[in-house]
Protein backbone atom coordinates (compact mmCIF):
# COMPACT_ATOMS: atom_id res chain seq x y z
CA UNK A 1 0.00 0.00 0.00
CA UNK A 2 0.93 3.46 0.01
CA UNK A 3 -0.88 6.67 0.66
CA UNK A 4 -2.56 9.37 -0.70
CA UNK A 5 -2.45 13.31 0.22
CA UNK A 6 -5.86 14.51 -1.60
CA UNK A 7 -5.95 17.61 -3.83
CA UNK A 8 -9.73 18.45 -5.05
CA UNK A 9 -10.48 18.98 -8.93
CA UNK A 10 -10.46 21.98 -10.57
CA UNK A 11 -14.31 20.99 -11.72
CA UNK A 12 -15.31 21.38 -8.02
CA UNK A 13 -16.50 24.48 -6.44
CA UNK A 14 -14.47 27.90 -7.48
CA UNK A 15 -12.89 27.61 -3.42
CA UNK A 16 -12.62 24.36 -3.99
CA UNK A 17 -10.93 24.84 -7.62
CA UNK A 18 -6.78 23.94 -7.60
CA UNK A 19 -7.00 21.96 -4.25
CA UNK A 20 -5.15 18.49 -4.46
CA UNK A 21 -4.33 15.02 -3.22
CA UNK A 22 -1.04 13.49 -2.19
CA UNK A 23 -0.30 9.85 -3.35
CA UNK A 24 2.51 8.31 -1.50
CA UNK A 25 4.37 5.21 -2.65
CA UNK A 26 6.01 4.02 0.18
CA UNK A 27 6.50 0.79 2.17
CA UNK A 28 4.67 1.72 5.22
CA UNK A 29 1.23 0.53 5.59
CA UNK A 30 0.10 3.20 8.30
CA UNK A 31 1.72 6.34 7.16
CA UNK A 32 0.30 9.60 7.94
CA UNK A 33 0.73 12.82 7.72
CA UNK A 34 2.83 13.41 11.00
CA UNK A 35 5.19 9.78 10.07
CA UNK A 36 5.21 10.92 6.53
CA UNK A 37 7.02 14.28 7.74
CA UNK A 38 8.87 12.52 10.37
CA UNK A 39 10.28 10.12 7.47
CA UNK A 40 11.01 13.39 5.52
CA UNK A 41 13.06 15.16 8.03
CA UNK A 42 15.21 11.83 9.41
CA UNK A 43 16.00 11.41 5.32
CA UNK A 44 16.36 15.43 3.97
CA UNK A 45 16.04 15.25 0.31
CA UNK A 46 15.97 11.27 0.36
CA UNK A 47 11.43 11.06 -0.35
CA UNK A 48 10.61 12.46 -3.84
CA UNK A 49 7.14 13.75 -5.45
CA UNK A 50 5.88 13.54 -9.09
CA UNK A 51 3.97 16.13 -11.13
CA UNK A 52 2.65 16.37 -14.73
CA UNK A 53 5.24 19.11 -14.87
CA UNK A 54 7.18 22.32 -13.95
CA UNK A 55 4.58 25.08 -12.66
CA UNK A 56 1.47 22.70 -12.38
CA UNK A 57 -0.61 22.63 -9.45
CA UNK A 58 0.93 19.55 -8.51
CA UNK A 59 4.06 20.70 -8.32
CA UNK A 60 2.94 23.73 -6.44
CA UNK A 61 1.59 20.93 -3.97
CA UNK A 62 5.01 19.49 -3.19
CA UNK A 63 6.70 22.97 -2.53
CA UNK A 64 3.99 24.01 0.04
CA UNK A 65 3.88 20.98 2.15
CA UNK A 66 7.61 21.03 2.10
CA UNK A 67 7.36 24.52 2.78
CA UNK A 68 4.74 23.78 5.52
CA UNK A 69 6.55 21.08 7.11
CA UNK A 70 10.14 22.51 7.04
CA UNK A 71 10.95 19.14 5.09
CA UNK A 72 13.23 18.74 1.73
CA UNK A 73 11.64 16.55 -0.81
CA UNK A 74 12.66 15.77 -4.36
CA UNK A 75 10.49 17.28 -7.23
CA UNK A 76 10.24 14.60 -10.17
CA UNK A 77 8.69 16.58 -13.03
CA UNK A 78 6.91 14.63 -16.00
CA UNK A 79 6.08 15.61 -19.04
CA UNK A 80 1.89 15.23 -18.83
CA UNK A 81 0.43 13.24 -16.06
CA UNK A 82 0.04 10.40 -18.09
CA UNK A 83 2.88 8.54 -16.33
CA UNK A 84 2.42 9.72 -12.95
CA UNK A 85 0.25 7.12 -11.41
CA UNK A 86 1.59 4.02 -13.24
CA UNK A 87 5.20 5.05 -11.82
CA UNK A 88 3.88 5.85 -8.45
CA UNK A 89 2.10 2.04 -8.64
CA UNK A 90 5.64 1.05 -9.61
CA UNK A 91 7.52 2.53 -6.92
CA UNK A 92 9.28 4.63 -9.19
CA UNK A 93 8.17 7.49 -7.30
CA UNK A 94 6.89 7.86 -3.71
CA UNK A 95 4.22 10.57 -3.38
CA UNK A 96 2.21 12.89 -6.01
CA UNK A 97 -0.42 15.00 -5.19
CA UNK A 98 -3.37 14.11 -7.43
CA UNK A 99 -6.99 15.56 -8.68
CA UNK A 100 -9.58 13.24 -6.68
CA UNK A 101 -10.98 11.83 -10.16
CA UNK A 102 -7.53 10.24 -10.49
CA UNK A 103 -6.97 9.26 -6.58
CA UNK A 104 -10.11 7.76 -5.48
CA UNK A 105 -10.20 4.51 -7.89
CA UNK A 106 -6.74 3.82 -6.22
CA UNK A 107 -7.29 4.60 -2.93
CA UNK A 108 -11.05 2.88 -2.90
CA UNK A 109 -9.26 -0.57 -4.73
CA UNK A 110 -6.37 -0.46 -1.81
CA UNK A 111 -3.42 0.68 -4.45
CA UNK A 112 -2.60 3.67 -2.62
CA UNK A 113 -3.39 5.43 0.91
CA UNK A 114 -4.84 9.01 0.77
CA UNK A 115 -3.39 10.93 4.28
CA UNK A 116 -4.66 14.20 3.73
CA UNK A 117 -6.75 17.02 1.65
CA UNK A 118 -5.07 20.15 0.52
CA UNK A 119 -8.44 22.03 1.02
CA UNK A 120 -10.35 23.43 3.78
CA UNK A 121 -12.43 20.60 4.29
CA UNK A 122 -12.83 17.06 3.85
CA UNK A 123 -13.84 15.65 0.27
CA UNK A 124 -17.02 13.82 -0.14
CA UNK A 125 -15.66 11.44 -2.42
CA UNK A 126 -12.91 10.72 -0.27
CA UNK A 127 -14.74 11.61 3.38
CA UNK A 128 -12.41 9.45 5.59
CA UNK A 129 -9.50 11.42 4.74
CA UNK A 130 -8.89 14.30 6.76
CA UNK A 131 -7.44 17.83 5.67
CA UNK A 132 -4.07 18.62 6.66
CA UNK A 133 -5.08 21.00 9.24
CA UNK A 134 -7.32 18.25 11.04
CA UNK A 135 -3.87 16.13 10.52
CA UNK A 136 -1.97 18.85 12.33
CA UNK A 137 -0.25 20.75 9.22
CA UNK A 138 -1.29 24.26 8.31
CA UNK A 139 -1.49 24.21 4.85
CA UNK A 140 -2.22 27.02 2.55
CA UNK A 141 -4.52 26.38 0.19
CA UNK A 142 -3.71 25.74 -2.78
CA UNK A 143 -6.42 28.22 -5.31
CA UNK A 144 -5.35 31.25 -2.88
CA UNK A 145 -1.39 30.41 -3.77
CA UNK A 146 -2.02 30.04 -7.70
CA UNK A 147 -4.63 33.47 -7.42
CA UNK A 148 -1.98 35.13 -5.99
CA UNK A 149 0.80 33.71 -8.09
CA UNK A 150 -0.94 34.67 -11.27
CA UNK A 151 -1.43 38.56 -10.32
Amino acid sequence: GGAVIVHQHRGMRAERAGERAALLQLDHQQIGVAELVALAKSRPGELNYASSGNGTTAHLAGELLAMSAAIRIQHVPYKGAGLVVPDLLGGQVQMSFQSPVVAVSNVKAGKLKAIAVTGKTRLALLPEVPTFAEAGLPFRSLYKASEFLNR
